[in-house]
C-alpha cells in the first residue's frame, strides 16, 4: 500500500479517528506488553470470543490492526499503518476453538458498543461462509450503516475461491 503521497501531499494520517477493528485479537492481548507500534493507540478492548481475553494467538488481527494503524514505532517509522495517527477500538472474536465464534448473531451487536466508543470507522476482514449471498448479516450490516450514516463499515469479501476438484485431462 503506497499511501506516503497521502500523508505527504494532504497530511491525512488517522489524527483524530477512531477505528474499530472486530477480528482475532490484538498482540498479547495486555496494554503493558503490546508490541510498540501499538503504544499508546488503544482506547477500548472487547473480548467477544473468550472473556477477559483479547489476545491474538492466531496472528490476523494483530496484522490487520498493524495495517490499519501500527505507528512504526519499532521500525523508528520506516513501517506504518495507514491511518497510523488513529486509535483502535479492538474487539477479538476468537473462541477458545480458534474460530470466529465471537462474532454476534446481530452484527448491529458489534458495531454499536464500537460506534458508542466513538469509531467512525469499522474493520470486519473476516468474510462470510457464503460466496456471493445477501443473508442476514449483510442486511444487519445495512441497517446499521443506514441508521447511523457518519460510520464507514469495511468488510472483506471472501478470500479463497470455493475449491474446484481436479479432473485427469480437464482444465477448469
Amino acid at each position: 500500500m503506497n499511501v506516503t503521497p497521502v500523508w505527504t501531499n494532504y497530511g491525512i494520517n488517522g489524527a483524530r479517528q477512531l477505528v474499530a477493528v472486530a477480528d482475532t485479537g490484538l498482540d498479547s492481548g495486555n496494554l503493558t506488553t503490546l508490541h510498540p507500534d501499538f503504544t499508546n493507540c488503544v482506547q477500548a478492548t472487547y473480548a467477544l470470543g473468550r472473556p477477559g481475553d483479547w489476545s491474538d494467538t492466531h496472528g490476523h488481527g494483530t496484522h490487520v490492526c498493524g495495517s490499519v494503524l501500527g505507528n512504526g514505532s519499532a521500525s523508528d517509522g520506516l513501517y506504518c499503518g495507514v491511518a497510523w495517527g488513529a486509535r483502535l477500538v479492538m474487539q477479538s472474536v476468537l473462541d477458545s476453538g480458534n474460530r470466529l465464534g465471537g462474532i454476534p448473531a446481530d452484527l448491529n451487536d458489534l458495531f454499536l458498543p464500537a460506534y458508542t466508543n466513538g469509531a467512525r470507522v469499522h474493520s470486519n476482514s473476516w468474510g462470510a461462509p457464503e460466496f456471493g449471498v445477501y443473508n442476514t448479516d449483510c442486511y444487519n450490516a445495512d441497517k446499521f450503516i443506514w441508521d447511523h450514516p457518519d460510520m464507514l463499515g469495511i468488510v472483506r469479501s471472501r478470500q479463497r475461491r470455493p475449491r474446484r476438484r481436479a479432473q485427469r485431462g480437464r482444465v477448469l
